[in-house]
């Protein structure tokens, strides 16, 4: 049977006459016997009885009232001793027989899956247990009092451990005898209510990050309706939650794809998604030149396989392709590369038709956004273009090139 009824009534009456005993700054009340989290409950009041009993005439029997008020007040609590000292009054108290069945505590947690559900059980820790040893002394008649109280310590217990996450608490008396609280949770705003993916890649074309967006919106569908507190606590853990399991799709497994994460817990969240091959480089990339009547539009096409001879050494054996639109004219390159450092790549390459060698170098992030590459033969043409990425797929690039007369232009590169 639920107690919901019997606790509105009973704190209605108790919670009425701690108004009529307004608690006085003057009266001194020390409570002891019971946990900390209850002593509050009784010393408000009591200081407010003490203080009437104060400013009255000294009859001797001022033990006797306080007995006879305290257990009116606070039913299923007795008072073991009672010392005044200094004009401030000191309570030893204990509660009464707790319930034949005794005190449960079942915590529900949110529906979640299992991985989440493994963070949430993580996040409470031993807190089932804490509830527990906090009620289980409580007689059942003495939660017309206590069960505020209690609602309040446990609230704060549990929103340290679970930021976000909103509990509720529900007394119910089970079949044996004994009494139950149940704990359940809901999401406290700001929550997540959508995921906005963009994809980015230096290793593969546009066609199949389309195909891996439409993997991160199945992926992210489980993480709707996370709390944003909640989210930024294990923020790390949930983008390696999603980047294992994008990586485990199809399309990034067949190119061997590495794939990073972030995430930004707002209500519609932004999810920033990098895809890179570790096998394979496929690039594409159509560009058109400003400030230069020497340039025309161009396409490329970059093919590489990237492999790892040694520990620690990535090496790519590549081919590209680029033909001007005016007379479709094509100049291949052929060449190898190597990173000695993150997002930095020196080669060699030989260009036809002309059978030009040329030693080249690639800074792929600078800055955020910002890359810069360069390439020289032993005539000493120069090329370089250093360029700022948005968009998702599109470069604004400053170009240089000494063979041209007019050698600088700037050049908006969109990937295919």
């Amino acid at each position: 049977m639920r107690l919901d009824r019997f606790f509105l009534g009973a704190a209605a009456g108790f919670f009425a006459v701690a108004l009529v005993f307004a608690p006085s700054a003057l009266a001194s009340v020390t409570v002891t016997g019971v946990a900390e989290w209850v002593r509050p409950t009784i010393a408000g009041p009591m200081e407010a009885v003490w203080e009437e009993l104060e400013q009255g005439d000294a009859t001797g029997r001022e033990e006797g009232t306080l007995r006879i008020v305290a257990e009116r007040l606070f039913p299923g609590l007795s008072i073991k001793g009672i010392s005044i000292s200094g004009g401030n009054l000191f309570l030893d108290v204990a509660f009464q027989d707790p319930p034949a069945g005794g005190w449960l505590v079942a915590i529900e947690r949110p529906e979640l899956i299992p991985e989440l559900a493994g963070l949430f059980d993580d996040d409470l820790g031993d807190a089932r247990r804490m509830l527990e040893d906090m009620i289980s002394p409580v007689p059942a008649g003495s939660l017309s009092w206590t069960g505020q109280a209690f609602q309040k310590e446990s609230w704060r217990i549990l929103s340290e451990r679970v930021p976000g996450w909103s509990p509720s608490l529900l007394f119910l008396q089970r079949n044996d005898g004994g009494l139950s609280v149940s704990v359940r949770f809901h999401a406290l705003p700001p929550v997540v209510i959508a995921y906005t993916p963009r994809i980015s890649s230096r290793t593969l074309p546009r066609i199949l990050q389309s195909e891996i967006t439409d993997d991160a919106l199945e992926v992210l569908a489980p993480f709707i309706g996370l709390p944003g507190d909640w989210f930024v606590l294990h923020e790390r853990v949930i983008e390696g939650m999603v980047a294992e399991a994008l990586e485990s799709k199809w399309a990034t497994r067949d190119m061997m794809g590495r794939v990073s994460v972030g995430i930004t817990p707002e209500r519609i969240a932004p999810v920033e998604i990098k895809v890179e091959s570790e096998r394979y480089n496929f690039q594409a990339w159509a560009a058109i030149h400003l400030g230069s009547d020497e340039r025309y539009p161009e396409i490329g096409i970059h093919l590489g396989r990237r492999t790892a001879p040694f520990r620690g050494w990535d090496l790519e054996l590549y081919g590209e392709w680029v033909a001007s639109t005016n007379d479709l004219s094509v100049e291949s390159r052929w060449g190898a590369r190597w990173s000695p450092w993150p997002d930095i790549w020196v080669g060699v390459e030989l260009a036809y038709p002309w059978e030009d060698l040329w030693y080249r170098v690639w800074l792929e992030e600078i800055l955020p956004r910002v890359y810069l590459w360069g390439r020289v033969n032993s005539e000493g043409d120069a090329v370089a273009g250093i360029g700022w990425r948005f968009g998702g797929y599109l470069a604004w690039e400053l170009y240089y090139d000494n063979r041209d007369e007019d050698r600088i232009s700037v050049r908006l590169v969109g990937n295919l």
